[in-house]
């Protein structure tokens, strides 16, 4: 295996070619180009004034996000954000007015939002209950107590300690602006600096591997919904402190905001890869957009499309080419408990040949299989040559143009040459009214196909036990090519060959692209993979980890993407 080198970075526009990249920094480009459109639209917009009225705008925003970040790292999701803090609101509005110091109202609104968080930790860790499906109970619960112990009326919060936070400052700095400061640094430490982040990220990441390796994959997840909702308690403290009141009417905005800037930030939905400011920057871009609308006189009823507009625009997809052949769109598949593919993104060119790369058990062969038709996937859209298809056999795929030559190459040693490469496809003449194998016209057809692909084998009726592993694998491949496909998977079409075969069939591969035949190449060989591929995609723990184009990548960092070395 090659020697991995970590200390280059590739080139720029090799950065700015990659899958990764717009996706990373959707959220900082989109600030930018705000910042720069309001800036020129509205005088008002970059006034020191309004500056500082967004950032206190956003701080509660952030804090909401930032927990939300914890969760989503682990591969959840918590609907109910926003209305725990609502109820941490009004828990502290009402401990308040029954004559309890405002320190431990505080101390009590913040507990309450973490206990919970923690109820929807333990059902979600222990119970096994999805995520969505306890979060959304846990939205009503939380909506359903603060209305019951509010009577559903507001509660004055009349506090110097409260009065101070919402309008003091530390030079131009406000308090809140301090607080949502603070929560992230904080956030971005546990996160990216302790053994719990790492085990958060892992346990999003690849969960079975992480039990494996001895992470306790149950107590990270109570954790973060435990974190999520005391951040929701903070953020109760800083909504309290700036309406002077505890309201005990849900505001949904915030939930959808928070998991908007999730998003925005870059932090994948399906687990794994976290990030703190990724979010707080979505926060701050989804902020500035509702001011700069609100100044240019846009309707408060229009200001929801556009932030749903922007939040769409920003969401990584495919990148795929309109000319593409095949394009998989956030595709997942599970077996049990276990995730197999987590919003697998990628594309195939036509005429070019794309390896897909990964360790054992990234997700490869599934997916292998999901494209083949063996297993249908569970969400997510496949498209080939330009439709929308749903493959629930191997029969449906190939019909479609998709042939894969699999691993043990489905040969059958006693059948002939002829008899393997239409086995399945037999053709029938009738003698007598008798359903017969025409055997003349499949030989013929046989030696027709092999020729067109300069096959070196022994005559097509000799006997498949009497080829050599590179004959073999040959025979396989013209089978799959021989009709009609548009696209042909091959499973390590040479694991088990020498150097000569190995040479054979990849000139063999190399021609079916030059005749304008799509190849996916899955194989553990980076050499081959940079001899051959047009394109290389590399999966990891059921996700994809990266793109390239071969010319702008080399064996070493694809060795480093593999292992997880280097994180895309």
């Amino acid at each position: 295996m090659a020697q991995v080198t970590l200390t280059e970075r590739p080139a720029l526009g090799a950065r700015v070619r990659d899958i990764g990249f717009w996706a990373d920094w959707a959220a900082v480009i989109g600030l930018a180009g705000l910042v720069v459109v309001f800036g020129i639209a509205s005088p008002s917009f970059l006034t020191l004034g309004n500056i500082e009225a967004m950032l206190v705008s956003a701080a509660i925003l952030v804090v909401l996000a930032v927990g939300q970040s914890f969760v989503i790292a682990t591969g959840g999701i918590d609907l109910s954000t926003s209305t725990t803090m609502t109820f941490g609101a009004v828990v502290i509005g009402m401990l308040y007015t029954h004559g309890w110091p405002i320190a431990a109202a505080i101390a009590a609104g913040v507990a309450a939002a973490g206990l919970a968080g923690a109820a929807s930790g333990v059902l979600i860790a222990r119970g096994r209950i999805p995520d969505f499906v306890v979060t959304l109970g846990m939205f009503s619960v939380t909506t359903g107590l603060a209305l019951i112990l509010s009577d559903g009326k507001p509660a004055e919060v009349v506090s110097a300690f409260l009065l101070g936070l919402a309008s003091g400052s530390v030079g131009p700095v406000g308090y809140f602006v301090i607080v949502a400061a603070a929560v992230a640094v904080v956030a971005h430490v546990v996160l990216f600096h302790t053994r719990f982040g790492v085990h958060v990220l892992a346990t999003g990441g690849n969960p079975e591997g992480a039990r494996a390796m001895g992470v306790r994959t149950r107590r990270v997840k109570l954790a973060v919904y435990v974190i999520a909702g005391a951040l929701s308690g903070i953020a109760a403290i800083l909504l309290v402190a700036r309406l002077g009141a505890a309201e005990p009417a849900a505001n949904t905005t915030y939930l959808l905001n928070a998991i908007a800037a999730v998003v925005l930030g870059g932090v994948a939905l399906q687990g794994g890869r976290g990030s703190v400011l990724g979010p707080v920057v979505g926060a701050l871009l989804l902020t500035a957009l509702t001011n700069g609308l609100t100044l240019l006189g846009v309707s408060q009823f229009y200001q929801p499309l556009a932030v749903g507009f922007v939040v769409v625009a920003a969401a990584p997809g495919t990148d795929a080419p309109s000319d593409a052949l095949l394009v998989v769109d956030r595709v997942a598949k599970s077996f049990g408990n276990v995730r197999a593919l987590r919003d697998v993104s990628l594309w195939l060119g036509r005429g070019q040949i794309t390896a897909l790369i990964g360790d054992n058990g990234a997700g490869k062969s599934t997916l292998v299989r999901t494209l083949s038709g063996v297993h249908p996937p569970d969400s997510g859209e496949l498209r080939f040559d330009g439709t929308p298809v749903r493959f629930t056999s191997p029969e449906e795929a190939r019909s479609a143009g998709i042939e894969t030559v699999h691993q043990n190459l489905a040969l059958v040693d006693d059948l002939t040459v002829w008899q393997n490469l239409f086995l399945g496809r037999e053709r029938i003449r009738r003698v007598a009214g008798l359903p017969l194998l025409d055997r003349a016209a499949m030989r013929e057809q046989a030696g027709e196909m092999l020729s067109r692909l300069s096959v070196n084998v022994p005559p097509a009726w000799a006997k498949v036990r009497r080829l050599s592993g590179g004959q073999r694998q040959a025979v396989a491949i013209a089978r799959a090519a021989g009709w009609g496909s548009k696209l042909v998977i091959m499973d390590e079409p040479t694991a088990a060959l020498g150097v000569q075969e190995t040479a054979r069939v990849e000139e063999l591969i190399a021609r079916l692209r030059d005749e304008g035949m799509a190849i996916l190449l899955i194989s553990h060989n980076f050499d081959q993979v940079m001899r051959l591929a047009d394109r290389v995609w590399v999966m990891r723990a059921g996700g994809l980890a990266a793109g390239r184009a071969t010319a702008d990548t080399d064996a070493q960092e694809l060795v480093a993407l593999v292992t997880g070395a280097r994180a895309d």
